[in-house]
């Protein structure tokens, strides 16, 4: 059973552009207030049958993507124990801004990339894509441990920055879009999935991706609001990753082996938090007030930071409707969070290490900043929804759509 359409639905319905494009619509609610089996139509699958299927989804695609995942922000991630087990000295980036560049270069990479390899996705397939990123920056990553100067590593993270720019949107690896599922799903439990699919959002089928609606999609001043929010969150989070070793031992005085032990501890708080509000903001179906708060506690303890990453994107996320839509929204929202790295890479400045002031007070003004703007997008939201229900318009062009706040 197809969702119901309008031959003209727009995009987006509060005066962000003028362009409309043929897009599927639903007319209906946010999948975020329902469970299995609860408010959407049965095709011919039990309750318990509806559970089964989304499990084996979930199961099919969560640890590969988990694992790749963790995969990623390992190499991404690990120059900061690298310099304090003797990189320093093997290539010599005590020189000048050698350190500086190699951070640095891999963002520059990553945003420059993001777009494109989104816009690659959709024609290659998510599977096919994401299988080759996977090879491609864990190859690069074992050469990385061949490098003899700093030129060769500052060559091989830009290489890195370009194939993990376009990992993270990938959303399957095995299979690509719930219609391509028949070897996977029988045809009962894909309907059901598309279903359930267009039941939240009305683009389980995929539409074309063209300049037009890039650049329409573009005009919503909603995805630059969300970008901030992640480089926000990517800032302290890199900075933490790169320079907490170098401030452990050049700061604090303990040896190379304990700066490296000393950086764990705090992840396992982190990985606390993160389940913990992620599934209060399932269970109260809130995303911008949990990462705001997280934000806030952030300049107490890096354990509350880490939330904040996958919370602006599924802010984000529960908040975009069409394919294409979600491409651009996914680039711009992780071309701020390589922004926020090329930010750490620059504001933690070589010449005030241990101490790093400046990275420290750019880090915490900026997600002061990042505070006020979650609000003020959630009021915004609040209103739209609020004019919804009343009747005096519809969210991204589907009636009785709300916007997740």
């Amino acid at each position: 059973m197809a969702p119901s359409s309008s031959p003209k639905a727009s995009l987006c319905d509060d005066g962000v552009g003028a362009a409309q494009f043929d897009e599927k619509v639903d007319h209906s609610t946010h999948v975020e207030d329902t469970e299995a089996g609860n408010g959407l139509p049965n095709y011919n699958l039990s309750v318990a049958d509806q559970k089964k299927t989304i499990r084996r989804v979930d199961l099919r695609l969560l640890p590969i993507l988990g694992i790749m995942y963790s995969i990623s922000l390992i190499d991404r991630t690990n120059l900061g124990l690298a310099l304090v087990a003797g990189m320093q000295e093997d290539l010599g980036l005590a020189v000048g801004n050698r350190y500086t560049v190699i951070v640095m270069v891999f963002f520059v990479a990553y945003v420059v990339f993001e777009i494109p390899s989104n816009l690659i996705l959709p024609k290659a397939g998510p599977a096919n894509w994401l299988s080759f990123l996977g090879v491609a920056f864990g190859s690069i990553l074992i050469g990385m441990g061949f490098t003899k100067s700093w030129g060769t590593m500052a060559l091989c993270r830009a290489l890195l920055g370009i194939f993990e720019a376009g990992f993270l949107p990938g959303r399957f690896i095995i299979i690509d879009f719930p219609t391509q599922a028949d070897k996977f799903l029988s045809p009962a439990e894909k309907e059901f999935i598309i279903a359930r699919i267009n039941h939240d959002r009305g683009d389980a089928e995929e539409d074309t991706i063209n300049a037009a609606k890039v650049l329409h999609h573009l005009k919503d001043w909603r995805l630059y609001c969300w970008a901030f929010n992640l480089m926000a969150s990517t800032l302290p989070g890199y900075a933490y990753s790169y320079f907490l070793p170098i401030i452990l031992r050049d700061g604090m005085g303990y040896s190379s082996t304990q700066a490296q032990l000393l950086s764990a501890p705090p992840y396992i708080l982190a990985a606390i938090m993160t389940f913990v509000s992620g599934w209060l903001g399932d269970r109260y179906k809130i995303r911008g007030p949990v990462i705001a708060i997280h934000q806030a506690l952030t300049a107490a303890s890096i354990g509350f930071l880490q939330f904040c990453v996958p919370g602006v994107l599924t802010f984000q996320a529960n908040n975009i409707t069409s394919h294409s839509k979600r491409a651009v929204a996914s680039a711009t929202c992780l071309i701020g969070g390589g922004i926020g790295g090329i930010i750490a890479g620059t504001a933690f400045k070589a010449t005030e290490s241990p101490h790093y002031t400046t990275g420290i007070w750019t880090t915490f003004a900026i997600s002061m900043v990042s505070i006020v703007i979650i609000g003020l997008t959630d009021l915004h939201l609040w209103r739209r929804n609020k004019a919804a229900l009343a009747g005096l318009g519809v969210n991204e062009g589907m009636d009785g759509w709300m916007y997740t706040l």
